[in-house]
């Protein structure tokens, strides 16, 4: 690995930190998810995820962590019909169950599904989906998973969208895709395709993705920006990461995914970066990043652990002050950009 070099323009004494004052307090933020294009403070929602690996957990710790999360004000969880086989929503749907029931809920639920689909499954998929919330009745956001331009082509996808909508069982319909090509097309086709949310990986190594994301939020669009890799190596080596969680998993697809494997190198280099300069903020200055970004509606965060959850809560009631975020900022877009 090149030896990194630091130019002093990125060194800030520890005396200037005291200078910017800390935000409310994750209490008063965690609700301001309108997109404002005039406000100058805005913070997105930090949602629940769950992944794979939550669907591996066990029921009494799945509980607690549902649990700790609606106790502490998270709103909003996000989870895929085929995360797991489908074990990661059902365990996540029962942990809520006791949530769900309550008169005055208002959590909401997003889910997806993976394309292609033939004629009539997706409306099946959405049925068991429902068969698992009979206290609900609905689904909050339902997102088309990782589809091709071809898929996104099939009329009868979006007639059973639309019916879905129409009968109330679904509110609002995206797609998950992080695809640069899949994302392109979408936005050059928002006449045609009514979406009203998107889902999309957004982070300091893809600062040209804010493009994007800044027009499909003034169309309207909610945007979701995953964290995969704020969580994950720009806070830790994929070593370390593998060592913490215990999960081969992370391991196979940095090293055999070409899509994940690309972001290593960069990421190691703006994390080294960020060790240097900012040592107190370098666990939360990547969440901060993409927490600040007032296009953005939603940040589902992957959490399997209440100190986890609190950790992130952390972060959302002392963000990062602006200043430093932009320094990093203009450094990455400067040294280590991952282009699409």
């Amino acid at each position: 690995m090149p030896k990194l070099i630091f130019y002093e323009q990125f060194r800030l004494e520890k005396s200037s930190f005291s200078r910017y004052p800390l935000v409310p307090s994750f209490r008063e933020t965690l609700h301001k998810v309108e997109f404002c294009s005039d406000s100058s403070f805005v913070v997105s929602l930090l949602t629940f995820g769950t992944g794979g690996r939550f669907g591996r957990l066990s029921a009494p710790l799945a509980q607690k962590l549902v649990d700790h999360a609606v106790s502490s004000g998270i709103k909003v969880f996000d989870t895929g019909f085929e995360y797991c086989s489908g074990a990661s929503q059902k365990l996540l749907f029962k942990s809520l169950s006791r949530h769900l029931y309550a008169d005055t809920c208002d959590i909401k639920l997003s889910t997806k599904f993976r394309l292609p689909l033939h004629f009539g499954e997706l409306i099946e998929n959405v049925n068991d989906t429902l068969s698992l919330l009979p206290s609900r009745g609905y689904i909050d956001t339902l997102f088309l998973w990782g589809p091709s331009i071809a898929d996104l082509t099939n009329s009868f996808i979006w007639d059973e969208l639309n019916m879905l909508k129409q009968s109330g069982k679904i509110m609002r319909y995206g797609v998950n895709t992080h695809d640069h090509v899949v994302l392109s097309h979408l936005h050059e086709s928002q006449k045609n395709i009514c979406l009203d949310d998107i889902m999309l990986d957004y982070n300091l190594l893809q600062l040209d993705r804010k493009i994007l994301i800044n027009s499909f939020a003034n169309s309207g669009v909610k945007v979701w920006a995953g964290t995969a890799l704020c969580q994950g190596y720009l806070n830790q080596s994929l070593f370390d990461m593998v060592r913490r969680t215990r999960s081969f998993s992370y391991l196979a697809r940095a090293l055999f995914n070409p899509s994940t494997f690309r972001f290593l190198a960069p990421a190691r280099k703006l994390r080294n970066f960020i060790r240097f300069n900012f040592p107190q903020y370098c666990e939360s200055i990547p969440l901060s990043f993409v927490l600040q970004n007032p296009s953005v509606s939603f940040v589902p965060v992957g959490m399997l652990s209440c100190s986890s959850i609190n950790s992130n809560l952390q972060i959302l009631s002392n963000l990062v002050p602006v200043d430093i975020l932009e320094t990093v900022s203009s450094w990455a877009r400067l040294n280590c950009q991952v282009r699409d």
